[in-house]
């Protein structure tokens, strides 16, 4: 089952709308607005002009160990993409949560784990 944000429990679901939205510009409490910019997404509107641009060479020059996290179902980066990074430049350790979106929510010791491993590591 594909579960953009993975599976919630209800209190999970309460806090990421809690911090998701606001109330609206009339003040009613009958409308909400997003609680960050909405065009944040604008850029990836331009996805395919920006196709054929490539990044390789800049992310080859990080210096710093590097974790790479993917929701398995994403599809802003690939399976190949995430591989990718594990063997170029600075060779990052990749972390994918399956039947998750583009991007894990972290909100479970599972996906908080890991991530709390490769800072004590690094």
């Amino acid at each position: 089952m594909h579960a953009p944000f993975g599976l919630l429990t209800d209190e999970q679901w309460q806090h990421l709308t809690r911090w998701s939205v606001k109330p609206g510009p009339a003040g009613d409490g009958k409308g909400f607005v997003f609680h960050y910019d909405p065009g944040i997404g604008d850029a990836f509107r331009l996805a395919p002009m920006l196709m054929d641009v490539n990044l390789w060479p800049l992310y080859e020059q990080i210096a710093c160990p590097v974790l790479a996290l993917r929701g398995g179902d994403s599809d802003l980066i690939s399976h190949a993409t995430l591989e990718a990074m594990a063997q170029r430049g600075p060779k990052a350790q990749i972390l994918e949560f399956p039947g998750i979106g583009h991007a894990p929510t972290l909100m479970s010791e599972a996906q908080i784990a890991p991530i709390r491993d490769f800072f004590a590591s690094s």
